[in-house]
C-alpha cells in the first residue's frame, strides 16, 4: 500500500529545494496548506477522515472563515485558563474525533454560568467514551443558520442552507454554485425570507466560500456547521464536524 505520508512529502520537496531554506521558512505557512491538502486529498485514496469541532473548525479557520473564538482543554487544570480567555457566560463541547455529533450525545452546554460549573462539566463529558477534552468557547448571540456540503451518490455534490432550530427548513444546490444563485436558495427558505440585506451579503460570502471547498477538497463527503451565527456584521462558525472519504 501507498504511503501517504510519503506521497504527500515528495509532491512538496521540490519547493524546499527551489527556495531554499531561508525563503522556505518565509513561506512556511503557504507550505503547511499546500502539504495539507495533498495529505488529505491523497490519505482519503484509502482511508476515511474524520474531524470533529476542535480540529473541524481550525481547519475551516485556515480557508478563511471566522471563527467563534475557543480553548480546548485536555485536562481540567486548563480549564480556569481557558475562561480567562473567553469569558464567561461561555459554551462547552465535548471534543472527540471518534464521536461525530456530540450534540447529539449531550455533549454540548451553550451556558457555562460559573467555573464551578465549568469544572462540573468537564468531568462529566471527559468520563463519555471517546473525549480526551473540552472546547470552551465565547458565547455570542445572533442569527444562527445551519450550512454545509454533502456528497450525494445520486446527485452530487451539494450545498445546503437553512434554519438552524428547524431542519426541515432547508434547501439543496448543486456545486459550483454562484451568489446569485445562492442569494435564490436563501430567500427559499422561511427564515432566508425574514434577513436584511446586509445579513444576506454574508451569508452569500460564506456559502460561496463552502461551495468552492469542493475544488480544493473533492473528497469532502459531508461538512455540517451548526451553527453559523452572524454577530455585529460577521458570520462565524460555532460548531463543525467534516468527513472526507
Amino acid at each position: 500500500m501507498i504511503n501517504p505520508d510519503f506521497v504527500a512529502f515528495s509532491d512538496t520537496s521540490m519547493i524546499i529545494i527551489f527556495f531554499g531554506f531561508k525563503s522556505f521558512s518565509m513561506l512556511f505557512p503557504l507550505f503547511i496548506l499546500l502539504f495539507r491538502k495533498i495529505y488529505i486529498n491523497r490519505f482519503c485514496l484509502f482511508y476515511m477522515i474524520y474531524f470533529n469541532d476542535k480540529r473541524a473548525l481550525k481547519f475551516l479557520g485556515d480557508e478563511g472563515f471566522s471563527i467563534v473564538e475557543g480553548v480546548c482543554v485536555k485536562r481540567i487544570s486548563g480549564v480556569k485558563r481557558a475562561l480567562k480567555k473567553v469569558g464567561l457566560p461561555s459554551i462547552a463541547r465535548a471534543s472527540s474525533n471518534k464521536i461525530l455529533y456530540g450534540g447529539h450525545l449531550k455533549g454540548t452546554v451553550t451556558d457555562v454560568k460559573t467555573y464551578s460549573e465549568a469544572l462540573s462539566i468537564f468531568k462529566g463529558f471527559v468520563k463519555i467514551k471517546g473525549v480526551n477534552g473540552v472546547l470552551f468557547q465565547k458565547k455570542i448571540d445572533g442569527k444562527e443558520f445551519f450550512v454545509g456540503l454533502v456528497r450525494d451518490s445520486d446527485l452530487g455534490e451539494l450545498l445546503f442552507f437553512g434554519d438552524y432550530k428547524n431542519k426541515e427548513d432547508l434547501v439543496f444546490r448543486s456545486c459550483p454554485v454562484d451568489k446569485k444563485e445562492i442569494s435564490k436558495m436563501i430567500r427559499e427558505t422561511k427564515i432566508g425570507k425574514k434577513v436584511s440585506k446586509k445579513v444576506l451579503l454574508i451569508l452569500q460570502d460564506n456559502l460561496k466560500r463552502l461551495s468552492d471547498l469542493y475544488e480544493k477538497y473533492p473528497y469532502i463527503e459531508n461538512l455540517n456547521i451548526s451553527p453559523l451565527v452572524v454577530h455585529k456584521n460577521k458570520g462565524k462558525l460555532k460548531g463543525a464536524t467534516i468527513i472526507f472519504n
